[in-house]
């Protein structure tokens, strides 16, 4: 007898594995990638400005090559929502239309808070808004991106022809890195 966790995992797998790998997909997994990894070296290195802000800072090529990237990832964002749903040959099912729609409501609410972030990190507010928001906007920042690449891990490893094994190994590597620069942003907050 098939545990029910089971049917739906491999009905969720089955559904997906006869939607076509187009290039959009795979483009956008393989921008996906590459903003997790300039995430992480932003992270690490915007921390470490936290803690010693005299560290030179020349890499700010890093930040702009990241932001066009997530330019590339949301165009093909939306190219793979339209294929998705508009595909006649396999609608996709409420089930996947949601777990899409979550994806979209995650992402829209990691770019505002990264648009407060760099406004922030900019000066471009007020001296008063930018000390108050600057360190809690960070937190808020991290948790949504882990947020945001939990929900897509699926489709990730999926779109890259990865077993479906390293999703939980995925997953779990984003929220490690989320509680270690929360962690750090926490301490500067009441220290």
């Amino acid at each position: 007898m098939i545990d029910p966790k089971d049917s739906k995992r491999l009905s969720d797998d089955f559904e997906d594995e006869h939607r076509p790998h187009t290039r959009a997909r795979i483009a956008n997994a393989v921008a996906a990638c590459f903003i997790m990894l300039l995430f992480l070296v932003h992270a690490c290195l915007g921390t470490l400005k936290l803690y010693w802000p005299d560290m030179p800072s020349n890499l700010e090529f890093i930040v702009w090559f990241g932001v066009a990237v997530i330019v590339v990832h949301v165009i093909m964002s939306i190219a793979t929502t339209y294929e998705m749903w508009t595909d006649t040959v396999r609608p996709p099912s409420d089930r996947k239309k949601r777990h899409q729609i979550l994806k979209w409501v995650t992402g829209v609410l990691l770019a505002c808070a990264i648009v407060v972030h760099q406004l922030c990190v900019a000066r471009l507010l007020p001296p008063s808004v930018v000390d108050m928001l600057a360190l809690p906007t960070l937190i808020m920042t991290a948790v949504l991106l882990c947020w945001h690449l939990f929900v897509g891990a699926k489709s990730l490893t999926r779109d890259l022809n990865l077993r479906g094994a390293l999703r939980t190994p995925l997953r779990v590597a984003v929220i490690v890195i989320t509680i270690v620069v929360c962690i750090a942003v926490f301490m500067l907050i009441v220290g």
